[in-house]
């Protein structure tokens, strides 16, 4: 045996190169990081851990494949909370978004400013409504609970009525003492969000940066790995600050009880289009709304004992009352949605079963029916429109059929469809941001795969693969709003069915065509090159050899 008579060694710096396997476990490890803190899913409408797990990882995956459509979505959000902000606080809000990041900045810095003001007009509440509020109220938090009153349609199957954010700002501005008076602590006692993660996200995502910048400054190659990492992280980050007061991982909502809701609730019910969202968002499946397939008479009373002590009336002795009867002949009524066939096949296995309208009128589409014949009313049925006949007058004078007022559950496909989108007649909306906002956000954060456009690759098939996909990925969105631009313009011109649902669906092909090769030739491109890397990619920049890291 050898005598060691060596001095014992106190501090010993770290070495200053790197491995393979550092460079793929810091870019995975950062990334799946980002990724996995970034993404904030609505609440479920059911329950279950499992089926939480899975929601959460299918995002991810949309974030791994195309980041900047979790960017987009996350944008979309913002906007809408900003907007419900906007109708529960009308003196304090505003629409401009530059206003509405002061006051996400001023409600986390917790300055000062009004504590007890109230939705609307109302300042009877005790609790503001903040930004967490709306976004609680965006992602699904706010739930009519039907379970002891079974009138909702066979889509809505465990008794329960998600509000959506346009049913959210109905409510506001019609009946706003629906909403419990919940506080800040309420809605952050039911998020899952830990500072200790922020904090380690934050300290992994600053070194894994500078480590990239200091390899630029050093001249030493930046894998394209890095590269590929570097504009999902940046994707990610910016998701994660539009998100940053939404409440995470709330596994129930707030469920809306009693009398008065129920009335509501079967209303907005018959006032809502039944959606199916399909590749994120980018397609959808979806029905009519009942109210559109149905005439509202106003019955007058003369008794003034029965007035309802609610309703707000202009007479001081009558008061309206709705009631409901079919559209006769019901070949005059829309026959807008899915064709007969795609109801029978795709509806059902993703709406439900058909509702009475739909099958009243595809009947008589199809001549099997009678011209008489009435419709197919089941008890359930009846029930709902018992219900929604006892609302105000006034609830029916604001309604619009053209957006989902309650819906099944709640997802995050649904913030990427376009604000104000009517789906009975696509139309250009110059107010919607969203035109402007997905290719700009993919041309900004996609831009980092171009600057290896001039990088040594193994072989030159590859760089012109490389070059090819870094394209793609980064002016798809434009391609993608253009064409639908395009295709908008001419439906709006000829309103041809098919022609409408033409543009609808080529521009989301289109863009599949050009995202999913493009994704999968830049990441295999980048592992491919960790195999022909130089030396000099392996030395570590001296400014990050001291980072505390992951």
């Amino acid at each position: 045996m050898s005598n060691i008579s060596a001095p014992p060694v106190n501090w010993q710096p770290d070495p200053d190169f790197r491995g393979t396997f550092n460079i793929v476990s810091t870019c995975l490890t950062t990334l799946l990081l980002c990724l996995w803190s970034a993404v904030h899913v609505d609440v479920p409408s059911h329950s279950g851990r499992c089926r939480e797990l899975w929601v959460r990882v299918g995002w991810i995956s949309v974030g791994l494949v195309t980041p900047e459509t979790l960017l987009f979505i996350a944008y979309r959000q913002w906007t809408i909370a900003g907007e419900i902000f906007t109708v529960a606080n009308p003196c304090e809000a505003s629409n401009k978004p530059w206003h509405r990041l002061f006051l996400q900045l001023k409600e986390y810095l917790k300055w000062g400013g009004p504590q007890d003001s109230g939705y609307g007009e109302d300042c009877s509440r005790k609790h503001r409504w903040t930004m967490m509020h709306s976004y609680y109220a965006a992602m699904g938090g706010f739930v009519f609970d039907t379970q002891t009153e079974d009138f909702l349609p066979a889509s809505y199957r465990n008794g329960r009525a998600v509000i959506t954010p346009e049913g959210i700002q109905f409510l506001l501005r019609n009946q706003p003492d629906l909403f419990p008076d919940l506080s800040i602590e309420e809605i952050s006692d039911r998020s899952k969000a830990n500072g200790l993660l922020k904090s380690v996200v934050v300290v992994q995502v600053t070194f894994f940066l500078v480590n990239c910048i200091a390899r630029k400054i050093q001249r030493l190659p930046v894998t394209l790995l890095e590269v590929t990492t570097v504009a999902h992280t940046l994707c990610s980050l910016l998701a994660y600050a539009f998100w940053w007061n939404k409440p995470l991982s709330v596994a129930h909502p707030t469920f809306i009880r009693g009398e008065v809701a129920m009335r509501t609730c079967a209303l907005m019910c018959m006032a809502s289009t039944c959606r199916y969202y399909f590749l994120a968002g980018y397609l959808m499946v979806w029905r009519p709304a009942e109210l559109d397939s149905v005439c509202c008479h106003e019955i007058k009373s003369l008794n003034a004992e029965k007035r309802p002590a609610s309703s707000n009336r202009d007479s001081n002795k009558h008061w309206l009352q709705i009631y409901f009867t079919p559209y006769y002949p019901p070949n005059t009524v829309r026959k807008d949605g899915m064709l007969p066939w795609l109801d029978r096949s795709i509806g059902k296995r993703y709406l439900g079963p058909q509702p009475w309208y739909r099958e009243w009128q595809n009947n008589v589409h199809d001549r099997e029916s009678a011209p008489g014949a009435a419709p197919n009313l089941t008890d359930t049925d009846k029930r709902r429109w018992a219900l929604a006949s006892s609302a105000p007058w006034r609830l029916l004078q604001d309604l619009e059929t053209t957006h989902a007022l309650v819906s099944p559950n709640s997802c995050l496909s649904a913030s990427l469809k376009s604000r104000g989108g009517n789906p009975r007649k696509i139309t250009l909306n110059d107010n919607d941001p969203g035109p402007t906002a997905a290719p700009v956000l993919a041309l900004l954060f996609r831009f980092p795969s171009l600057t290896a456009w001039y990088y040594d690759f193994p072989m030159p098939f590859d760089q012109v693969l490389w070059q090819g996909a870094a394209l793609g990925v980064t002016f798809r969105g434009m391609v993608y709003w253009g064409t639908r631009g395009l295709g908008l313009y001419v439906t709006h011109r000829t309103g041809n069915y098919f022609l409408r649902k033409a543009a609808a669906v080529i521009p989301v092909c289109l863009l599949m065509g050009m995202l999913v090769p493009s994704s999968v030739i830049l990441v295999a491109e980048s592992f491919k090159q960790l195999l022909y890397l130089p030396g000099a990619a392996y030395y570590l920049p001296t400014l990050s050899r001291c980072w505390p890291h992951f």
